[in-house]
């Protein structure tokens, strides 16, 4: 289990002298840690299993939401087909009684299209924040994911990292409309100082 560290038996939870509350954050923590590694194991079962009947998922910087465990599992296999080794490595991870946010890297390589994208050679890394709200008995509600919408198109190929000269070169041909704006800004700043500095008796 990849992320077995995070699950409360091994953050010294102790059931026979915990709190209600104490238990309930240990419940959530618990299911939030077997979701994630259903997930890493591509598991489909076990994955929906986290989720309550009535469930969603809400994919924010795609504006796509996902209602049901069947629409949820369709998203799920195109992404399991894509990426048959990706990883969801846990590397935060705070919960109340109401639920969970997750700090989580995804690494892997895309190996089928996905989203309309055919694989980009080489491992790719996306960093996620998750938000996971679950009912009473234990059951993911809502599932919320937050991650960078430029970092996601970089990583399927969908757009040249703009931290390399090529980018750079990329943005040029591509919006000179940008450039344009961004060139006007650096001048204005330029007469701005030139401006300043006449006035200095």
């Amino acid at each position: 289990m990849l992320n077995a560290k995070y699950l409360s038996k091994n953050q010294g939870f102790d059931a026979a002298t915990a709190s209600a509350p104490e238990k309930r954050r240990a419940q959530i923590r618990d299911v939030v840690v077997e979701h994630v590694d259903a997930e890493n194991a591509r598991d489909m079962n076990r994955t929906l299993a986290t989720y309550a009947e009535e469930c969603v998922f809400d994919d924010v910087p795609t504006s796509k939401l996902f209602r049901g465990k069947a629409a949820i599992a369709a998203s799920y296999q195109e992404r399991f087909e894509a990426f048959p080794r990706l990883e969801r490595i846990i590397n935060r991870l705070t919960v109340d009684e109401r639920g969970a946010v997750v700090e989580i890297t995804m690494r892997g390589e895309q190996e089928g299209v996905y989203r309309g994208f055919p694989p980009v050679p080489g491992v790719q890394e996306l960093a996620i924040v998750g938000h996971f709200e679950l009912d009473e008995h234990g059951l993911i509600t809502r599932e919320t994911a937050y991650y960078d919408r430029l970092a996601a198109a970089v990583a399927l190929g969908a757009l040249p990292d703009l931290a390399t000269t090529w980018g750079r070169l990329w943005l040029l041909v591509a919006y000179p409309p940008a450039l344009l704006r961004l060139l006007r800004a650096r001048l204005s700043r330029v007469h701005e100082m030139l401006a300043r500095g006449s006035r200095t008796p």
